[in-house]
């Protein structure tokens, strides 16, 4: 299990607010939610490399 940063968990409720009462008309919005879509896309990569390190660690220093 990859192990959770406090920016991370502020990062999802300052989302789940936004999301509450979000207003398209409102480009602040469509910012914080490129945002957001741009951090899931960080967290996969990192796992991912996460990932590939643990499997490369034996072999390759």
């Amino acid at each position: 299990m990859k192990k959770i940063n406090s920016t991370d968990i502020l990062f999802l409720l300052l989302f789940m607010t936004t999301l509450n009462d979000i207003d398209f008309t409102n480009w602040l919005d469509y910012v914080a939610v490129e945002s957001f879509a741009v951090w899931i896309g960080m967290m996969i990569y990192k796992l991912k490399l996460m990932r590939r390190k643990k499997e490369g660690i034996r072999g390759v220093t």
